[in-house]
């Protein structure tokens, strides 16, 4: 999975659904990229979902 996804989860867990920016800048240290990343491959696995709003 890798390292950031735990806490990518613990902080979704936590503070609920967060836009991308906002779960960015609350994970010091991350980059876009690898946030980016993540975020697919937990929705791939079905772990989390995303909701796109135009």
């Amino acid at each position: 999975m890798g390292s950031w996804t735990t806490y990518i989860l613990w902080h979704l867990r936590q503070d609920g659904p967060l836009r991308f920016g906002a779960l960015r800048r609350a994970i010091p240290g991350i980059s876009s990229k690898i946030l980016t990343q993540r975020l697919r491959m937990l929705e791939e696995h079905g772990i989390v979902y995303r909701h796109h709003v135009p």
